[in-house]
């Protein structure tokens, strides 16, 4: 039998290791380059110009083949570390038990094959898959910069290779209906987008404002204009018959720098007056002697206003912002399918959607929901005009309706009528009592807790004063 050599082992050893880091080497090119941002590869390469960026850009765009490649040398690796240690190792280390006379006994036991078979595995998975694994996922963009030029090298040695098995691979799955993959990086849905933001946002990546305004963002395609604009009546409007002591009076209390001027008949919307225009035509006032108790019929003013925006109140929030880059536009008047004016939208508007309410020195709007007596008594007043959506965000209610927008139309659609003060309706969990109510609408409402023994998903109780006499 041979004598056992130390140096052979050692040099065999040391050739096990470098295909072992052979094997490494395409794990973590596999890793990185599908985990590697190309946004990220394009802001080095901008910054840089560093030709390694370069060539991971292209392996990118060249995802599907340089793939194979990593899957090519994984194979040739592991495929000679495994002749290696079957042909070399495994001798090597039965001389060493037999040549040890307290271990002579076991020689004939094979544990010098299970011993070789147990080193070159741990190797292997630690040092040739784990290992490389793990960097490239948390450093993706660094391990891609080192692999990037070597991995080109080898592709382009091997390409007939690859080509070849690449298109056997696809031939075998389409023998059982499966089409070939394009790419591989994973496309993500939605749900999958909102989940992947929840995660940033506990783990610290993401704070509170950007997580906000990331899941707020979804919401833009399915909002429409008529859920978020000014509605008709709310809209501070200029006629053609209003005198010009009247409109500066009207631009003056209400703070707005544009207005959308009605016809005579306060019918369609014939432009926009803009504050400053009007400002630049006082100036002039008394040169065209125009006087304060003219009208806008009275005077010329084609060149004073401003051509009207209109959009459908179907419109999605996410082309109505759109519309407004494209047009260069601020604001546009709603109009329902029958052409008539139903309501005001504004880049404000959608803006909240995105970061929430926006008030400047003007505002007076009330808070749409406000605890009263500090929320000791689970009373809450909600202002009538409040969304369906923001309602449900703080109650974690779930209401919904086809028709309604605001908390206050969906009382009146489930009421069927306008109610009366202090009528109330019970609408899942919770009692809605009406606070004030005007003649079209409901102006505020007192929302608390339902009692639990109530079952009644939904009734209504009117509690007034007529009706108890």
């Amino acid at each position: 039998m041979a004598e056992f050599d130390l140096l052979s082992f050692i040099f065999i050893l040391l050739l096990a290791l470098f295909l072992v880091l052979i094997n490494g080497f395409f794990v973590a090119a596999e890793f990185a380059l599908v985990s590697v941002r190309p946004s990220k590869v394009e802001e080095l390469i901008q910054k840089t110009g560093s030709r390694r960026a370069k060539a991971v850009q292209k392996a990118i765009e060249n995802q599907d083949e340089v793939i194979s490649a990593t899957q090519l040398g994984i194979t040739m690796a592991s495929l000679a570390l495994g002749f290696l240690a079957g042909s070399y190792i495994d001798p090597v280390i039965e001389l060493f038990f037999h040549d040890l006379d307290f271990l002579a006994v076991f020689s004939g036991l094979a544990l010098g094959g299970i011993f070789a078979y147990a080193m070159t595995t741990y190797m292997h998975v630690v040092i040739g898959e784990l290992a490389p694994k793990s960097i490239a996922l948390q450093y993706p963009a660094k391990t891609s910069l080192w692999i990037a030029q070597p991995l080109h090298w080898f592709t382009s040695l091997f390409r007939p290779v690859i080509w070849f098995f690449n298109k056997t691979g696809w031939l075998v799955l389409a023998i059982f209906g499966i089409k070939p993959l394009v790419g591989h990086r994973s496309i993500h849905s939605e749900d999958e987008l909102k989940l992947l933001i929840s995660q940033s946002s506990t783990a610290g990546i993401l704070e509170e404002q950007e997580t906000a305004i990331l899941r707020r963002t979804f919401d833009l395609p399915d909002t429409q204009v008529r859920m978020i604009m000014a509605p008709r009546r709310d809209m501070v409007t200029i006629s053609m018959t209003d005198d010009f002591a009247k409109i500066v009076k009207k631009v003056n209390k209400s703070g707005h720098s544009r207005f959308p001027v009605f016809d005579s008949a306060h019918e369609s919307v014939i432009g926009f007056l803009y504050a400053k225009d009007l400002l630049e035509y006082m100036e002039l006032a008394f040169e065209k002697d125009v006087k304060f108790e003219d009208t806008l019929e009275d005077i010329n003013i084609t060149e004073l206003l401003r051509e009207a925006d209109i959009v459908p109140e179907t419109m999605r929030a996410d082309r109505m912002l759109t519309t407004f880059q494209e047009r260069k536009r601020h604001c546009s008047v709603v109009v329902d399918e029958y052409g008539g004016v139903v309501g005001l939208i504004t880049l404000e508007d959608i803006l909240e959607l995105l970061v929430g309410d926006i008030q400047d020195e003007y505002d007076t709007e009330p808070e749409e929901i406000t605890p009263v007596g500090g929320g000791l008594n689970g009373e809450s007043n909600v202002n009538g005009q409040t969304s369906i959506d923001d309602f449900n965000d703080y109650f974690k209610t779930e209401l919904d309706s086809d028709i309604s927008v605001t908390i206050g139309g969906l009382i009146i659609e489930k009421m069927g009528r306008i109610p009366i003060e202090n009528e109330k309706i019970r609408i899942q969990n919770l009692i809605f009592s009406v606070a004030e109510v005007t003649k079209l609408r409901i102006v505020s409402l007192l929302v608390s807790k339902a009692p639990e023994e109530t079952d009644t998903p939904e009734k209504s109780i009117t509690q007034n004063n007529s009706s108890d006499k």
